[in-house]
C-alpha cells in the first residue's frame, strides 16, 4: 500500500473501539472494525499513538515511546490460551456506551492480567506466549528491560515521576542500584515484561488480519515523550534535563490562528547534538519498532524537526520562549538510510515557514490539508481544488472540532453579532460550495422552511433572496465529506465522528488543556451495512477504491 495511491480511510483510536468493557482493545471490536473498513472500501485505518496513556488519558505524553498500552490487551484471547477462566470475561459491565472509562477499565483489567500472569509463571496455559518470548525479547532488547524495570520501580515508589523517587541512586540510573532492584522486584519486572509480550503477539494478529483485508495501518509518532517516562529515566543524556531529571527548558508552541494563546506541553526537549553524536540510535530503534507495527507513520509536529520552540519554566517578559534549529535533513537522511521504504507523513500544521516546507519537500513527504483550516470568505471557489496531490486530506484531526461541530460553532459565533468575519465565513461555506456539490450529487435541496436543526438561522445568512432553498443538516454533512473525497490529495482520512456526522459532543481533544479529553467512544450499533455501503459508493465515485 502506497501513500501515493488514491485512496481513503478512517481515523479511530484503539481506545474508541466498541464491544469491550469500558474501553476499546485488540479483541473482537478491532477485528469487526477492520471488517467494516473492508466492506466500506477503505484502504487505511489511522490510529492515535498506541503507547501507554498518561494520567490525563493522553497518548501523546506516554511513559514509553516503545511500549504498548496494556489497557488494549484482549482478555478473551487470554481465556482461549488458558490463562483466564471463562467466568473472568463473561461479565460485561454496564456504563456509558459512547464514553471511555479509563479508570474503570484499568481496575477491571488489572486483576485479570495479574491472574493471567500468575498462571503463565506457573506454566498453566499460555504456551503461545512462551513460544513467542525469545523472538520478542531479542527484537526489543533496546528498550524492553529498561521499561519493565522502570514500571516496577514506579509501582514501588507510587509514581512514574522518577525525579520524586526517594532513592538518589535509582533516580540517577546507577547500575549497581538497578542490579539490586532487579533482584528485589523480579516478579514485578517479569509481570511488566509479560504485558508487553502479550500486547506484541495480539498486535501481530491484528496486523495480519488487516493485511488479509487489504487494510493498511497508519501509526502516529509523537515528537516528544513525557518527562516522567522510561525514556528520560534511561536516556537522560538525550534530553535537556539536569542531573536529577528536572526539565531545564520545556517544549511547546507559540500562539497561532488555531491556538492564540499557544500551547505549553511540559515535555522535555531533546539534546539534538547528543542524538547526532549517537547517530540517532534511540530514534532508529523507535522508528524500527513503529514501522514493524504500521504500514505508514504520521510524524507528529513535523515542524519541530526543522525548528523547535523552547520555553522557560516560568514565562516572563524577557523570556517568553525562543525558536532553535532542529536536526533537519541530517536526521531524515539517517532514518531513510536505515529504512529506505518507510512511508512517512509530515504533520505540517501550525507555524509553517519556508524551511519546514523545504524539509518536507526535500524528502517528498506528504503533508496534511485540513478542511477546517482552508476556508476563506475572501476567495470564491472550492479551496480543496488547490490542495496538492502528494498530501493527506481530511475534514479534521483529533485536535480539531468535529466537522459538524465546527459548522455549528461558526453559526453560533455569527448569531452573537460580534463576529462579522464568521458570518461571512459561513455564508461563503453555504453559498460557494455546498449547493454546487449537492447539485453534483443530484440530491434534492429542501425548501427554506425545512431548516437545518443545528443551523436554524442559516437562512438569514443566505443572500440570494428570501425563501431560497437551503440545505438540511444531512446535506451539509454529505457535501463536506464529498468535498474532501473529491480533492486532488492522494489519501483522504476522515475521523469516524465525521463519517457519522456527530457534533461537538464527540470531539476528541482540546489542545492546551488536560481535562475532559480523549473520552469519545464509538457506539458499535453505528457500524451498519447501510453506512458501509454508502461510504463504499462515495469512495468508488471519487476513484479512491484500492485496485
Amino acid at each position: 500500500m502506497q501513500l501515493s495511491t488514491r485512496s481513503s480511510g478512517i481515523l479511530l483510536p484503539l481506545a474508541s473501539l466498541p464491544n469491550s468493557p469500558f474501553c476499546g482493545d485488540l479483541g473482537p471490536g478491532a477485528h469487526q472494525f477492520v471488517d467494516f473498513l473492508r466492506d466500506a472500501g477503505q484502504t487505511w485505518w489511522q490510529m492515535l499513538p498506541i503507547n501507554p496513556i498518561d494520567k490525563h488519558f493522553s497518548p501523546y505524553a506516554s511513559i514509553s515511546a516503545f511500549a504498548g498500552e496494556p489497557l488494549y490487551i484482549d482478555l478473551h484471547h487470554l481465556t482461549r490460551e488458558g490463562l483466564l477462566d471463562s467466568d473472568d470475561t463473561v461479565w460485561q459491565p454496564s456504563g456509558p456506551v459512547e464514553q471511555i472509562a479509563y479508570t474503570a477499565a484499568r481496575d477491571y483489567r488489572e486483576q485479570r492480567l495479574r491472574k493471567a500472569f500468575d498462571r503463565y509463571r506457573r506454566g498453566v496455559g499460555g504456551d503461545i506466549f512462551r513460544q513467542h518470548f525469545d523472538q520478542f525479547a531479542d527484537e526489543n532488547k533496546s528498550w524492553l528491560d529498561n521499561h519493565a524495570v522502570f514500571c516496577a520501580l514506579a509501582d514501588r515508589f507510587g509514581t512514574q515521576d522518577w525525579p520524586l523517587w526517594d532513592d538518589m541512586h535509582l533516580r540517577r540510573h546507577n547500575d549497581d542500584a538497578i542490579a539490586l532492584a532487579r533482584k528485589s522486584l523480579a516478579d514485578d519486572i517479569a509481570y511488566h515484561t509479560f504485558l508487553q509480550l502479550v500486547f506484541d503477539l495480539q498486535w501481530r494478529e491484528l496486523r495480519d488480519y488487516c493485511r488479509q483485508a487489504n487494510v493498511g495501518l497508519i501509526g502516529d509518532v509523537p515528537i516528544y515523550v513525557a518527562a516522567a517516562s522510561a525514556d528520560t529515566w534511561g536516556n537522560r543524556q538525550l534530553f535537556q534535563l539536569d542531573e536529577d531529571g528536572r526539565l531545564l527548558r520545556i517544549a511547546g508552541v507559540p500562539g497561532d490562528s488555531f491556538n492564540p494563546d499557544g500551547q505549553r506541553w511540559d515535555a522535555p526537549l531533546y539534546s539534538w547534538q547528543e542524538h547526532e553524536s549517537e547517530q540517532y540510535q534511540w530514534w532508529l530503534n523507535r522508528m524500527r519498532l513503529t514501522l514493524q507495527r504500521f504500514d505508514a507513520v504520521r510524524l507528529d509536529h513535523f515542524i519541530g524537526f526543522e525548528n523547535y520552540f523552547s520555553m522557560p519554566q516560568e514565562i516572563s517578559d524577557e523570556d517568553r520562549g525562543h525558536w532553535f534549529p532542529g536536526p533537519g535533513a541530517k536526521f531524515f537522511e539517517s532514518m531513510l538510510k536505515a529504512f529506505p521504504n518507510a512511508r512517512l507523513i509530515a504533520e505540517d500544521l501550525g507555524v509553517v515557514h519556508e524551511g519546514v516546507i523545504n524539509l518536507r519537500d526535500k524528502f517528498a513527504f506528504p503533508g496534511m490539508n485540513v478542511l477546517q483550516f482552508h476556508f476563506d470568505y475572501r476567495h470564491d471557489g472550492d479551496p480543496t481544488r488547490h490542495w496538492g496531490k502528494n498530501s493527506i486530506v481530511c475534514t479534521g484531526t483529533h485536535d480539531t472540532n468535529t466537522v459538524m461541530g465546527w459548522v455549528h460553532d461558526i453559526r453560533h459565533a455569527s448569531e452573537s453579532g460580534n463576529a462579522p468575519w464568521d458570518r461571512k465565513y459561513l455564508t461563503h461555506l453555504v453559498r460557494s460550495y455546498i449547493p454546487e456539490h449537492l447539485a453534483a450529487e443530484n440530491v434534492e435541496i429542501h425548501p427554506a422552511g425545512d431548516v437545518l436543526h443545528d443551523l436554524e438561522h442559516l437562512s438569514t445568512l443566505m443572500v440570494s433572496g428570501e425563501g431560497s432553498p437551503i440545505p438540511t443538516r444531512e446535506q451539509v454533512h454529505s457535501a463536506l465529506l464529498r468535498m474532501v473525497m473529491s480533492s486532488p490529495g492522494d489519501v483522504a482520512i476522515f475521523p469516524m465522528q465525521d463519517i457519522l456526522g456527530l457534533g461537538s459532543e464527540a470531539r476528541m481533544n482540546f489542545p492546551g488543556t488536560s481535562e475532559g479529553n480523549w473520552l469519545w467512544r464509538l457506539n458499535g450499533t453505528s457500524l451498519t451495512p447501510g453506512l458501509a455501503a454508502s461510504l463504499y459508493q462515495m469512495t468508488a465515485e471519487f476513484e479512491r477504491l484500492l485496485k
